[in-house]
């Protein structure tokens, strides 16, 4: 069953490069990057003369199984692809006796 194939430590599941504390196989994970601020500057004509963009940052995404019975908490660390960043929102997707199933957002800075 299934089930044995989690707890096991060799499971690979196609994921390298990520960890999220509360998450001991990842199954997916992504990262993308935004821009707090972008403010732009118009002449009378209409025209764009000036454009502010603020820090960047990333926003990760990791999802996963996991045998503890809670998973990731609000300000642990979180790295997808070399960003890192803290987890700031944590969802339980789905629970059986000896596994869960969490995904985590967090936010992080270069």
């Amino acid at each position: 069953m299934a089930l044995m194939k989690i707890k096991g430590s060799n499971l690979t599941v196609g994921v390298s490069n990520v960890t999220c504390a509360g998450i001991t196989h990842v199954t997916s994970a992504s990262a993308e990057k935004s821009y707090g601020t972008v403010s732009k500057a118009k002449d009378s004509n209409g025209d764009v003369v000036a454009a502010l963009v603020g820090k960047e940052s990333y926003a990760l995404s990791v999802s996963g199984y996991s045998t503890a019975a809670n998973g990731p908490n609000l300000g642990d660390n979180i790295s997808v692809g070399g960003l890192t960043g803290k987890v700031t929102s944590v969802n339980i997707e789905k629970t059986v006796e000896d596994f869960s199933r969490f995904s985590a957002d967090g936010r992080g800075l270069p």
